[in-house]
Formats: structure tokens, sequence, C-alpha cells
């Protein structure tokens, strides 16, 4: 059986629908609507309304499939953001909401066309969107607390940054690969990470230079190099090429405890291997 709220197929393929009404052991019920289920540990009978009519009618079966929409999973939006009457999450054209800052995606707001493909694409125009909100709006997070705050740590072989045309001097006058260390006071993996970019400064000392740029004091530096989140590190080489970013904590520890292990190469070696890294 199937059954049918309204007197007409909204298939649209009409091929299928058609192959299927040819079929005698299959039966079409239209303008009739499933209202109840019974059985025991399993579906027995199904009830449905016949809406023409108003009458009630069981039918024997052991298994139903139910397609009949969906109701977008917003409950815990209301009064928060902006719905339409359906519950789907209304957005702007850069897929912000109603809220300044949050952006939605996906099926919660897409009340017609359902697919991946559609929903990857908002994600990605969402995230440039994302990106742009945060390079406008980032502003220095205040600490409140004084056992987040740790100070800079500066070992033979770092350069602590000042300013950007302080940062510019440094990288333009290296003759070596360059690392740059961005990191925030109320950072805390920055804090783990500091004691081993530190320890490499000393293993490497005349092979890497190591600048460590604050983004409270110095975010149009970070905002340069679209640094949006820390511990990050960027990595030049001795012509002051930008060769790749590393983002947290853990990656970043790896790569420069693989930098340690090349300790008695020369830094051509070293700058070989960091083009190398993707």
């Amino acid at each position: 059986y199937i059954f049918v709220r309204k007197d007409i197929l909204k298939a649209k393929d009409k091929d299928k629908v058609n192959k299927l009404k040819e079929k005698k052991n299959i039966e079409f019920i239209y303008n009739t609507e499933v209202i109840s289920f019974s059985g025991d540990e399993n579906l027995k009978k199904v009830k449905v309304k016949e809406n023409k009519i108003n009458k009630e009618k069981e039918y024997n079966i052991d298994g139903l499939f139910l397609a009949i929409g969906s109701t977008p999973n917003s409950k815990i939006f209301t009064n928060k953001l902006e719905l339409d009457q359906n519950g789907y999450i209304k957005v702007k054209e850069n897929l912000q909401t109603s809220k300044e800052g949050i952006f939605a995606i996906g099926d919660i707001i897409d009340p017609v066309y359902k697919q991946a493909i559609t929903a990857a694409s908002d994600g990605a125009k969402a995230a440039i969107a994302v990106n742009e909100y945060i390079e406008t709006n980032t502003k220095p997070i205040p600490v409140d607390k004084k056992e987040y705050f740790f100070p800079m740590t500066q070992a033979a072989g770092t350069i602590i940054i000042e300013s950007e045309e302080h940062f510019d001097r440094e990288l333009k006058s290296a003759s070596m690969p360059v690392i740059v260390d961005f990191y925030a006071s109320w950072c805390r993996p920055c804090k783990r990470v500091a004691p081993v970019i530190d320890q490499s400064a000393k293993e490497l000392a005349k092979k890497v230079k190591i600048l460590k740029v604050n983004v409270e004091s110095n975010h149009e530096i970070a905002q340069r190099f679209n640094v949006t989140s820390m511990p990050t590190i960027v990595v030049f080489d001795k012509k002051h090429k930008m060769l790749f970013k590393k983002i947290g904590q853990n990656t970043i520890i790896e790569l420069m405890g693989s930098l340690e292990e090349m300790k008695e190469f020369s830094m051509n070696d070293i700058n070989n291997f960091l083009k190398e890294i993707d």
C-alpha cells in the first residue's frame, strides 16, 4: 500500500511512479493519512483516516516507511534567532542570522532543496563570511584572571617583536629560515608551546631565526598572515618566502621536535627540509 495524503502524488520522477502503478501487488490509496500503529513486538496493523469521507480504517501490515517531510530542529533557537513560520532559521545573503556574528547553513535554513551539495556550498560561503567577520571584529580578549597571564619568554636566538616595522626589518635581514611564533597572554596552549620553541631556538641558533609576536599588541601582523587562533607559527625560507602555517599545540611541538633532530645539519639542509613540508 502507498498511502497518499493528497489526491495526487508530488513525486518528480513520473517514470518510476508509472512503473509502480503497473505492478499488481501495489495499491495506491489517495486522500488518506496514517494516524496510529498497533502490534506486539512487531508492527501488525496501521490505522488510517480517509479524509474525503472522514472515515477510519485498519490495514494488516508488518512494515511501514514514512516520508511526509521534515521539521527543522530549531527549537533551541526560538526567541534567540529569527525563524520563519515553519521554524527554519532566517539568514541574510552572507548566511548571517538575525544575530550579528552567528551564521547558519544546511537543512536548518533550507525548506526546499535539502541536498548535501547545497549544504556544502552554504558551508563554503559561510566560512568565508565568518573569516571576514572575525578579521573585521576581532579585539584583544581582556584578561580578567591573573592566572591566565604568562609573561613573554626570550631565549637565545629568539626576538620579541615590538611593531610591524620591527617585524619587517627582522624578516628582511634574515639570511636563514624564520619561524614566527604568534601567541597571546591568555592562551594556555601557548604557555605549553613557549618552552619548546625556546629550547629549539637554543639548539638551532644561527641556523633558524625565531620571532615572537604577541597578537594583543601586534594585531596588524596577525591579520596580515590571517592568524585567527593561537598558538600559530608561520614559517619562511631563507629568502623570506612564506612556506606554511602550523596551528595548535601538538602540531607545533611535533615540528619543533623534528627540527631539533636536525641540529647537526647545515642551515641549507634545514631550509630544504622546511620547503618540503606541506
